[in-house]
C-alpha cells in the first residue's frame, strides 16, 4: 500500500565567522501520519533560511533507521545549488525498506555534516500481516454439549469466521473456523479448523 508522507525540513545556517564555513542544523518536523507501511512512498520536502551571502553548499539525502541508530541513506544524495523557502521548496522522494514492524527514525540531513546535526521524526512502520495460525486446545469432534478452544497467533486486528473478535473463542457448533488479521497496510488469513459434532 503506497502512502505519501510530507515532511517539511528547516536547514538553519549559522555563521562561524564572516568567511568561514556554514555550520547547519537540520530540523525535521513531526510525519503525519506517524505510521508508515513498508515500500511506502515518502515524499521529504525542505527549505532553506539564511542570511547574507551565504550560499547553500552540500548534499541532502534522506536517513532511515531504528531508534538511535544506525541510520542507512534512503535516496541518493542531492546537491544543494540554490536557495529553497517555505513557498519553494526541495524535495526528495524515498521509500521505506524492508523492516521489520516498530519503531523507527526518518530525517533528513546534509552529507557534509554529522547525524547529530539533524533532528529526527519517529515514525512506526507496518509490514502486511503474516498469516496467522489456529491451533485447538483438544479435539475437534465434538460430542453434544461439548466444546472446544481456537486460538489464533494474530496480533493485529482479528476477525474470525464466526464474527468474534477475540484472540481465543470457544466453540461448539460445527463448522470451519479461521482468522483474519488486517492492519492498515493489509490482510492475512489463517488456515481452517473444521470443528464436527456426533450423536
Amino acid at each position: 500500500m503506497k502512502k505519501s508522507i510530507l515532511i517539511s525540513i528547516l536547514s538553519i545556517f549559522t555563521f562561524v565567522s564572516a568567511f568561514g564555513q556554514v555550520t547547519p542544523t537540520v530540523t525535521t518536523k513531526p510525519v503525519l501520519p506517524s505510521t508508515v507501511c513498508v515500500n511506502s512512498t515518502v515524499t521529504v520536502q525542505f527549505y532553506v533560511i539564511g542570511t547574507g551571502t551565504v550560499t547553500p553548499y552540500g548534499n541532502y539525502r534522506v536517513m532511515f533507521g531504528p531508534v538511535g541508530g544506525p541510520y542507512t541513506a534512503i535516496t541518493t544524495s542531492v546537491s544543494c545549488t540554490s536557495w529553497y523557502t517555505s513557498t519553494t521548496s526541495g524535495s526528495l522522494i524515498a521509500v521505506i525498506p524492508a523492516s521489520t514492524s516498530g519503531s523507527y527514525e526518518i530525517f533528513a540531513k546534509l552529507s557534509s555534516v554529522a547525524v547529530t546535526n539533524s533532528v529526527k521524526s519517529s515514525i512506526t512502520v507496518l509490514n502486511v500481516p503474516v498469516s496467522p495460525t489456529v491451533t485447538s486446545n483438544g479435539s475437534t469432534t465434538l460430542c453434544p454439549s461439548t466444546s472446544v478452544q481456537l486460538t489464533s497467533t494474530g496480533i493485529g486486528s482479528l476477525i474470525w469466521s464466526n464474527g468474534q473478535t477475540t484472540p481465543t473463542i470457544t466453540v461448539n457448533t460445527a463448522n470451519n473456523y479461521y482468522v483474519t488479521e488486517s492492519n492498515q497496510c493489509g490482510t492475512a488469513t489463517s488456515n481452517t479448523i473444521t470443528v464436527t459434532q456426533i450423536s
